[in-house]
């Protein structure tokens, strides 16, 4: 008994996998394509334009293309708060604010921390475990 249970499961999982080989999705057979015969159409001679100097015929203008700015890598935003005890810089994009330690910090446009200020944009960006802070530009003085 327990070899002809054996063997009706095998036959129907066998069953299983064989019939999904061979299935076929409706609408999306392929045909090949059909090449219409056309009569040979018989083309007529252009009759002569009247050609103008080089120096008449307007040249087509051709829209200048700007190159597009590279992204700015990390973290983009504005400098909202800094914290000069505690070493930290909070920087808003959008309505997220992030909180950054910079205490080991490598600075791109500032010789010190003290020399961050609210307003300024910023990116701060994470390299081989340490977090780079690069000015952007300066808050606007009042």
């Amino acid at each position: 008994m327990k070899k002809f249970l054996l063997f009706a499961l095998i036959l129907l999982v066998g069953i299983a996998f064989v019939s999904t080989g061979f299935a076929k999705e409706h609408g999306k057979e392929e045909k090949p394509p059909v090449a219409a015969e056309k009569p040979a159409a018989v083309e007529k001679p252009a009759p002569p334009a009247e050609e103008k100097p080089a120096a008449e015929a307007p040249a087509p203008e051709k829209a200048v293309e700007k190159p597009k700015p590279k992204p700015i890598p990390g973290f983009v935003g504005k400098v909202v708060k800094t914290d000069t005890t505690f070493k930290t810089v909070g920087v808003q994009r959008g309505k997220e604010t992030v909180f950054f330690d910079v205490s080991n910090a490598k600075l791109k446009g500032y010789k010190s921390l003290d020399d961050i200020h609210v307003g300024d944009r910023v990116s701060m960006l994470y390299k081989k475990d340490a977090l780079t802070v690069l000015k952007l530009s300066s808050a606007k003085k009042r």
